[in-house]
């Protein structure tokens, strides 16, 4: 062990093994004190179960958010497809000349497309398994039906969607074929 004089004190220098050069400082002033040497070579056991543990309370605090902002985002999905499911048939009334229509089946939890070509079913669980038509209430000969013209005007009313959380959303069409969608988010 070699001791130096430096500007602020003296100073140790140990060799210790494989080429490691260490230096412990020394404050010069009522008694050589020795200065506090940090530990540059990485985290203590402490430390990384400390942080280990903030990190797990945060996951656990995450997930159900994020369960939730899965289910609902799969509720949107949905009216989103039912949405332009709609607007595509009021589309194809126009286009062809012909009356087209959407039946809803609260029942079955499906929705057949009907065109001149035929007939197409859906589901709105194809999105999700736990969304379900709960309510189909349009104007006209059958309440579970919305009918386009070949003008562009459709029968009104309203479909409710529910998922497994108790969300909600509502898809409102109007007589000119126009909708709007409204949630109502558990």
């Amino acid at each position: 062990m070699a001791g130096l004089m430096t500007r602020h004190g003296f100073c140790s220098v140990s060799c210790s093994g494989r080429g490691a050069l260490r230096v412990i400082g020394y404050r010069v002033g009522s008694g050589m004190k020795r200065l506090r040497s940090f530990n540059t070579q990485g985290f203590t056991v402490v430390e990384l179960v400390t942080a280990i543990a903030l990190f797990s309370i945060l996951c656990l605090l995450a997930v159900p958010q994020f369960l939730r902002f899965a289910e609902n985002g799969n509720l949107r999905s949905a009216t989103r497809d039912i949405t332009s499911d709609i607007m595509n048939m009021r589309e194809t009334a126009v286009s062809r000349g012909a009356q087209c229509s959407i039946t809803f089946d609260t029942g079955a939890n499906n929705y057949t497309l009907t065109t001149p070509d035929g007939n197409m079913t859906k589901t709105p669980s194809n999105v999700s398994p736990d969304i379900v038509i709960t309510n189909a209430g349009f104007f006209g000969g059958n309440p579970n039906a919305i009918t386009f013209h070949p003008r562009g005007t459709t029968t009104n009313g309203t479909l409710t969607l529910r998922n497994a959380r108790g969300s909600t959303a509502t898809i409102t069409v109007n007589i000119t074929g126009r909708t709007y969608a409204q949630f109502n988010m558990q």
